[in-house]
Formats: C-alpha cells, structure tokens, sequence
C-alpha cells in the first residue's frame, strides 16, 4: 500500500485487466480497465554475399514488414461516496487506507453508496499500421576496413477515437506519417588491439495510443494520475556516434566514446493542473533538444585472484551527459531553459562478478546510480519535478541444476529511498525497499 499525500491505492496488472483502488478526498474509486489488443505482424527477407573483388567482400541484405495493431480500452469507474456528501466522519476518512475505510460496516444505506462515475473519456479505440521496406549493404574492404550503408523506408499511420475529458465531446485523431530513415556505420581496425567506430542514423519516436487518449489512469510508480494527449506529433531523431575501442586478451575491453542526439518535436512528460482532477501529468511535444556527451566503458577480467575454477571479473560504465531543450517564443512552461525531462547529468554502472565454471555458478554485485533529472515539466509558476540522485545495489546469483538453472535476485541491498522535488521542497518520497525473487528455468 503507497500513500503519497493522502493517497492510496492498489494496482493489478494481469495485461488484460486492471483494477486500481485509490482514495483521495473523502472520496474512495475502483476502476476495472479492459484493454484487448490484436496484434499482427509479417516478416520478409533476403540476403545475399559476393566477393567481386580479392579486397572487396559485399553483405546484402533487403526486406519488408508489417506490424499493425487494433485495440479497444475502456474503463469502468465507480465510486464510494458517503450518504450525506460532505459530511464524512472524520474518525473514517482520517484513516487514508481503503480496506479500513470501506469496510463492511461502513457500506450501508447511511454509509458509502457505491456509484458509477464513467466518463466518455475512459473508453478508446485505436488501431496503427506500419509498414516498411529496408536495404543494407556491409563491405569489407583489405580485412581493416568495414562499412555499412543502409536504410528504412517507413509508412506509419494511427487513429484514435477518444472523448474529451471535461465535455465529453468526440476526438478523432488520424496521424499518417512517411520516412527515410538512412544510417551510415563504419569500423576502422588501424591497430591490433585498436580500432575506431563511427555511427550515424535516423530515427524516429512516435506517441503510443495510451498518450494520445484521453483517459486518466493512475500511474503504479509514482502514484500520480497521468492522462494523454490527441496534440502530439512524432519526434524526429538524428544520431552521431564516435568511438576508439581497445581489445585485450580473453574478454578485456576498454572504449571511449562522444555521443550526440538532435531532437525535433521530443515528447516529454509534463505536468497539466486541472482544477476538476487536480494534478495531472501529461505529454507534450517541446519545440527540439539537443543531447551529447562521453562515456568511458570497460570490461576486465581479474586473473590474478583465479583460484582453481573461480573467476572473476569486474565491468562499468560511466556516462556525462549535457542536454538543453529549445522552447518555443510564448511557451507556458515554468523555466526559460532546462535539460530535457528525464535525463540525468550522469550515470554510473558498475558490476562484479564471481563465476565457477565447474559448478555452474554465477554471482553478481551491481552498482547503479543516476544523477539528478527533471521527471515532470513544470508549467505556468508551477516548479519542475526533480529525482534526486539515487544509487542501487543488487545481487543476483544462478546455479545449474541438472538441464535448469535456479536464480536469486536481491535488489536495492542498500534500502535507498527514492527523493523527489519541487521548487526545494520535497514533493514525494517512495521507499522502494529490498526486494528478493526466486525462479527455477529450464530450456527444452
């Protein structure tokens, strides 16, 4: 059970159905969420190798997709509301947990009546349809040079029915989009253990069909309530990639790398304040971002600590990240100028590990952490919603058994709590806790 700010709920997700139960208010709602999708996809391909020349080896590769969707969401609301509205007993409604406020006792004629409170936004239908067509070539040339050259070729189209939240007035949205999507990869072996690595590409992000509705659903992270937008556009993305690589005996690595990103129309979660639902996150398009910065990343193996069958290994990354969001003139956001929503100044990863080649054991220790990033946009005089730095510690462990494998996974070890601001204040708290799981697998 979660309470953020007088909040409770509950959340069961079995990917058909959902059923949340959330208290806020004197005001107590289950929703039962009905979400059937029919998925299809195809896929074709051909490929063909040649060597028209001694120096010269040629991959070819072509094809075609397709991947369309059709879905149909609805929401059925009902709420607790006490007899006499405006008058629940304090001694009740003090309590903030569901299972103790609507208790048998107190769901009777002078009580809480339960009552349906659908909104025509709570029901979507939605299909999508892409299709592609893709060709690559990757050459070798004199065994040091190899150079892939390819592109995708995409028609993208969505619909959506919807009903706005406040009128309950239809929302048709119709979204077709076509695009060349090149990308350009080539490896320079210059060394024996070096060698460097550019990677250029075009990419795109489109907005799923739960961002575009119009339902409210409550988040079962952060506790909030989020809801879509119909407005929003795809992202448009460019990218550039440079890396020097070193390759040592066994498994040992160690790469440097610079990293950009060019973002055109990039969807951002963004907070919406509605006096009738009150704080809402939404999704909106900012005008573009740009995103660079360098990553050093290693793999070594500890060979000098190998007793008998034990090995060990250790192998991280570390990220520093400068991004900056382009607003619009007359935008309504809270800030001139931020990083873009979701992006820390940094990340670290770290893992080691103790292996036994003998017994089938594997262990695990690894260490994450990511800077401070905005999670919500502020609008308006309403602050930016900023996670701060958070650091995990988890440790897994798996042991062959015969044709399985049985594995144990403890996470966040160090029992670190989750921090959230808003304008220097603390907006929320979660306390993720320690977490342990035990599974059995076995392969046929």
């Amino acid at each position: 059970m979660y309470n953020p700010d007088g909040l409770s709920y509950r959340y069961d997700n079995n990917i058909t159905d959902t059923d949340v139960l959330y208290y806020r208010d004197g005001e107590a709602t289950r929703d039962f969420l009905n979400l059937n999708d029919d998925n299809q996809s195809l896929v074709l391909s051909l490929s063909a190798k040649l060597k028209p020349l001694s120096f010269l080896t040629l991959d070819i590769k072509t094809g075609y997709s397709l991947d369309s969707t059709d879905r149909s969401s609805k929401m059925i609301r009902f709420k607790y509301n006490w007899f006499n509205i405006g008058n629940e007993p304090v001694s009740i409604i003090s309590q903030q947990n569901p299972d103790d406020i609507l208790s048998a006792e107190n769901l009777r004629d002078d009580g809480y009546l339960l009552k349906n409170s659908t909104l025509a936004s709570d029901s979507y239908d939605a299909n999508s349809e892409t299709t592609a067509f893709y060709g690559m070539v990757s050459s070798t040339w004199f065994d040091d040079l190899d150079v892939t050259v390819g592109a995708r070729s995409e028609s993208f189209a969505q619909n959506l029915n919807t009903f706005d939240t406040s009128g309950g007035d239809p929302i048709k949205v119709n979204q077709a989009t076509n695009n060349i999507l090149p990308s350009v990869l080539a490896t320079y072996r210059f060394a024996h253990d070096f060698q460097l690595r550019v990677a250029l590409a075009e990419t795109v992000n489109r907005p799923s069909m739960l961002e575009l509705s119009q339902s409210i659903w409550v988040d079962p992270v952060s506790g909030g309530q989020s809801i879509g937008n119909p407005r929003l556009v795809e992202a448009n993305i460019s990218h550039f990639d440079g890396r020097l690589e070193w390759y040592g005996e066994g498994a040992n690595t160690v790469s440097l790398a610079y990293f950009s990103k060019d973002f055109k129309n990039p969807i951002e979660r963004t907070l919406k304040i509605s006096s009738g639902a009150g704080e809402l996150v939404t999704y909106k398009n900012a005008q573009s971002a740009t995103n660079s910065g360098v990553e050093m990343d290693f793999r070594y193996d500890l060979e000098f600590l190998n007793i008998g069958d034990f090995s060990y290994g250790i192998s991280g990354n570390y990220s520093v990240i400068e991004s900056n969001v382009i607003l619009p003139i007359g935008h309504t956001e809270y800030s001139d100028t931020r990083t873009m929503q979701g992006q820390s100044p940094y990340t670290m990863n770290a893992m080691f590990t103790v292996d036994h080649a003998g017994l089938g054991l594997e262990t695990a220790f690894v260490l994450n952490e990511i800077g401070e990033r905005i999670t919500r946009v502020g609008q308006g005089d309403v602050p930016h919603v900023y996670e701060q730095p958070f650091t995990a510690l988890d440790f897994t462990l798996s042991k062959e058994i015969g044709e399985g494998k049985v594995s144990l996974k403890m996470k966040n070890l160090l029992s670190n709590e989750r921090l959230f601001t808003q304008g220097g204040e603390v907006y929320q708290k979660t306390d993720p806790g320690m977490s342990f799981s035990f599974s059995y697998g076995q392969s046929f």
